[in-house]
């Protein structure tokens, strides 16, 4: 799903929070069929929703780190790390081994850097078995 940011995309005191401002961008975003954009086809026939999570922060980012799990055909194959969306955004490519794969992509450039592997990372894709399973 698509992320609408409202500002910085966080909402860190509610009583700052432009409630208007918010409702417009989430209206935009529910008119935009976001396969137009990339022309990807996994976003061709989505309805649009919103979803609302609850915040998280990092100790020592102004960014939390974004993992996606990418399953082909033998199930989980490989991991695609986001860092610092809002500011200096990259992305890198890990096998299930942590080893750091040579794939890049144009619009988006990798990290100078070899991302930690996060403690939870077991946790990670067994839960993420767990939702192909009850998705197949």
């Amino acid at each position: 799903m698509p992320f609408i940011s409202v500002k910085d995309g966080k909402c860190r005191d509610k009583a700052t929070f432009n409630m208007a401002e918010a409702c417009e961008k989430i209206e935009n975003g529910l008119k935009h069929n976001f396969y137009w954009q990339f022309r990807e086809w996994s976003y061709k026939n989505v309805k649009p929703r919103i979803i609302a999570e609850k915040y998280l922060s990092e100790v020592d980012s102004s960014d939390t780190d974004d993992y996606k799990v990418m399953c082909f055909e033998n199930g989980p194959e490989m991991i695609q790390v986001h860092k610092n969306r809002f500011t200096n955004h990259t992305e890198d490519f890990y096998d299930l081994n942590w080893k750091k794969m040579d794939i890049t992509q144009d619009i988006m450039p990798n990290s100078d850097i070899i991302v930690e592997k996060p403690e939870t990372f077991d946790d990670m894709v067994n839960h993420f078995l767990h939702l192909l399973l009850v998705i197949l």
